[in-house]
């Protein structure tokens, strides 16, 4: 049959800039706003991409699914309408994944394949048993053994890297068999030439120390955009990104399975060196970047509960200087201004849009499942809006119930994680909350429904 492409965006702003080439990165474009039919052959009950779910691109063809660019700390969901049959979650870099309709039946996936240039993914599917034993091979070998929950899914984390494997899940336990332990970080994990402060050289050398430990990932974005795992190493040459300021290096560390640690980093001041007065020596002169200028508007208010964290007020960027005037890392920095502005304006338009829903209360013996981002729109959601409106104002100040997960909602997740760091931030090496409901802090939320 032809190919299909399935492209639905919410909202879609572009900017031009005519005076200069630069080329930042692009959000997915195709975000699913509602559950949407995928019109594969082969199928004994129908497909969807899941609300909430965004990629670069789609195709249909025949019984085969190709998803192409989920994006880092996105998602994407494949639905039976009222089970998620497999969740892909990025927790870096982007991810692709191919999906045949012979590998599906009954409800369940049996098999499909991914490739990333992410570090480690988050997956969470249906199985037809609760609390059962299955077990994960790569590439047809065994890799661990995984225990479905009373709601009969299956959650885990494993590396993609680069590299196509293809994930198949079988019924059963693989006994005698023990995954090699997780990688173990340190203080001095990372250290930039010897841990000096500054250096007036892009070129620096890297010490890195990790336990149980194979692989790594050296980046100097946390996406780890571009940065694929590589043979472990004690001492690395590195090139710090262009112009000056304070720069970090990131890196992961993997051991034998593709388990990963978390991210850990070290950062440096890059700063050139100018002739300096009186003696003639040299003086080191870092650059800070050009301060923003913002206006507020009036504020405005709707009918609908606002889920903003700056209601009614959109920042303006000016520019002190003409474009031609500016330096890249100016012109680079006011980009970043105008996206953020952007990103603003698409929440505040769809903020207008909510609806606040009546807060009713969770069902007794509820449980959340898969990954809650922002822009997802769900009762999983609404359900999680009610458990932290009920976790009080010190939580949820605004307690607003509307099934979508705005800004207002991202704090009191923050919140939240940072109320119970011990128990959700300290053991993935985090110190401050990031918004989103992952493994960690959905045990913690489904641990208190339960009481």
């Amino acid at each position: 049959m032809a190919m299909k492409i399935y492209r639905q965006t919410a909202i879609a702003i572009v900017v031009i800039f005519s005076v200069f080439s630069f080329a930042p990165a692009e959000a997915a474009t195709v975000q699913f706003t509602q559950d949407t039919t995928l019109d594969l052959t082969g199928l004994d009950r129908v497909l969807y991409a899941g609300s909430g779910s965004a990629c670069d691109s789609i195709d249909v063809s025949g019984g085969a699914l190709t998803i192409t660019g989920i994006p880092a700390l996105g998602t994407f969901i494949l639905s039976s309408g009222t089970v998620t049959v497999l969740q892909l979650s990025p927790q870096s870099g982007t991810a692709n994944l191919t999906f045949n309709s012979g590998y599906f039946s009954g409800g369940y996936v049996a098999q499909w394949t991914e490739s990333a240039s992410s570090v480690v993914v988050e997956h969470h599917l249906a199985v037809a048993s609760a609390n059962t034993w299955y077990y994960l091979s790569l590439d047809g070998v065994f890799a661990e053994n995984y225990l479905s929950d009373s709601t009969q899914r299956l959650s885990f984390s494993r590396t993609v890297g680069s590299q196509t494997r293809t994930f198949s899940i079988t019924k059963g336990k693989i006994s005698g068999s023990t995954p090699p332990p997780a990688p173990v970080t340190y203080s001095d994990s990372i250290v930039i030439n010897q841990g000096a402060a500054n250096t007036t050289a892009r070129q620096v050398q890297l010490s890195l120390r990790a336990g149980n430990t194979a692989q790594m990932a050296v980046c100097n974005n946390v996406q780890f955009t571009g940065c694929p795992l590589e043979t472990y190493q004690t001492a690395k040459s590195w090139t710090l990104t262009d112009g000056q300021g304070t720069k970090t290096v990131y890196v992961i560390f993997a051991n034998s399975v593709g388990d990963t640690s978390p991210a850990v980093s070290d950062s440096i001041v890059y700063a050139i060196e100018t002739s300096g007065g009186g003696g003639g020596g040299a003086t080191v002169t870092p650059v800070t970047p050009p301060a923003v200028t913002t206006q507020p508007q009036p504020q405005t208010t709707t009918p609908a509960a606002q889920e903003s964290s700056a209601p009614g007020a959109l920042p303006l960027v000016t520019f002190e200087k003409p474009i031609s005037q500016m330096t890249s890392v100016e012109i680079s920095a006011k980009i970043a201004q105008i996206l953020a502005v952007l990103e603003t304006l698409k929440a505040m338009i769809q903020e207008s849009q909510a609806v606040e829903l009546s807060p009713g209360a969770v069902p007794a013996g509820y449980q959340l499942s898969g990954v809650l981002v922002s822009g997802q729109t769900s009762d999983s959601v609404k359900y999680l809006q009610v458990f932290l409106k009920a976790q009080g104002e010190e939580i949820y100040p605004e307690g607003i119930v509307s099934g979508w997960f705005g800004p207002k909602t991202k704090a009191a997740v923050i919140r939240f994680q940072e109320k119970y760091a011990s128990e959700i931030l300290s053991p993935l090496g985090l110190t401050a909350g990031t918004g989103k409901v992952g493994q960690a802090t959905r045990n913690k939320i489904n641990a208190m429904l339960s009481k």
